[in-house]
């Protein structure tokens, strides 16, 4: 049954389950929100996953099309990230790839968005004033 499937990608994932009775239409309710959650996660960060990223994107451009807003994109990337997982190996690449996202959750920009994760250009986050600040010399990409 898809059901019992669903509920062990769940448990397997660290979700909660839901309480109550499967017949509530509350509790599948519940169990329908975990798996959107779950599936539009990165499961090693925790940051929002590329097709979560596409989803807000479509969205965001739709509504400041409509609003006449100015947008901002910002993204990063992690400098010679390639070099960590050939060098330390990919549990190494893991380990810097959640303190970045842990990094990236705790920053507390003037947005209503949550970072997602993704890795096109590199910008650097000035600690002392937490806002973005270009980096200074030619960004490079070694992935």
């Amino acid at each position: 049954m898809k059901l019992d499937l669903a509920l062990q990608l769940l448990r397997q994932s660290g979700h909660e389950l839901p309480e109550g009775d499967a017949a509530n239409p509350a509790w599948l309710q519940s169990l329908i929100d975990s798996l959107v959650d779950m599936s539009s996660r990165d499961a090693l960060t925790g940051l929002a996953n590329r097709r979560s990223f596409e989803l807000a994107l479509a969205r965001e451009i739709d509504r400041v099309a409509r609003a006449g807003e100015p947008a901002l994109l910002l993204a990063l990337d992690i400098d010679h990230f390639k070099r960590v997982n050939d060098t330390h190996g990919h549990a190494s690449g893991d380990l810097v790839l959640k303190a970045v996202a842990a990094a990236l959750l705790a920053w507390k920009p003037v947005t209503r968005r949550r970072p997602e994760r993704l890795d096109p250009l590199s910008t650097r986050i000035n600690r002392q004033t937490e806002s973005p600040q270009p980096e200074d010399r030619t960004a490079t990409r070694d992935d």
